[in-house]
């Protein structure tokens, strides 16, 4: 009787293996793709890609600006926005030298360039018009579309605008909308050279 005891506690020990070595990664997997969605969902839902996006922007603007009234000489720096595999870039232009001829095609050299945002944010360029609004006033960013921006040298004003790629314009940027869950836009102040970020939902 007490063999018979011993023979099933012996028989609870052997099924009471714990788990192998495969299911510990498989359940490791699980939990990584739902901590993955859970994190990728929670970005969406608070914009936070957006708003780091539109406040890097008003700091690339900025930093522009600064270039424009203590690098350039006769030409005017310009802030170039566009869409890489990487994200979204700011691209920071100077002229090369102090004096800059009209024809010259290479009169400007990146003084630098930095990530802005990913590349799932959608960034939108309004350009400022005297008839209603159209398709044609806009520019979206992306990996055939840059828009260029320029500042006056002399006062730190905003100059004509270029988009170009897909959609070639040319004029004053109004404003900037950058979308990724939640929208922010930044708008622009022609005279001064300022700008102004909201978030609109």
């Amino acid at each position: 009787m007490n063999g018979g005891v011993k023979n099933r506690s012996e028989a609870g020990l052997n099924n009471n293996r714990g788990y192998s070595l495969i299911e510990i990664i498989v359940v490791i997997a699980i939990l990584a793709i739902v901590g993955g969605f859970v994190v990728y969902s929670a970005a969406l839902l608070t914009g936070q890609d957006a708003r780091e996006c539109a406040n890097n922007l008003s700091t690339a603007l900025d930093k522009e600006k600064n270039y424009a009234l203590t690098k350039s000489a006769t030409a005017d720096c310009y802030l170039e926005i566009e869409k890489r595999d990487s994200g979204l870039y700011a691209v920071y232009y100077v002229p090369k030298n102090a004096i800059v001829k009209a024809d010259e095609t290479d009169a400007y050299v990146v003084a630098e360039e930095q990530k802005i945002g990913k590349k799932s944010v959608l960034l939108e360029v309004l350009f400022e018009k005297d008839t209603p609004e159209s398709a044609a006033d806009k520019a979206v960013i992306s990996q055939t579309q840059s828009v260029r921006i320029y500042y006056d040298r002399a006062d730190g004003s905003f100059k004509e605008a270029v988009a170009d790629g897909t959609i070639s314009k040319t004029g004053y940027c109004d404003k900037i909308t950058i979308e990724r869950g939640k929208t922010y836009e930044l708008e622009f102040v022609t005279a001064t050279g300022k700008h102004e970020v909201s978030r609109l939902n």
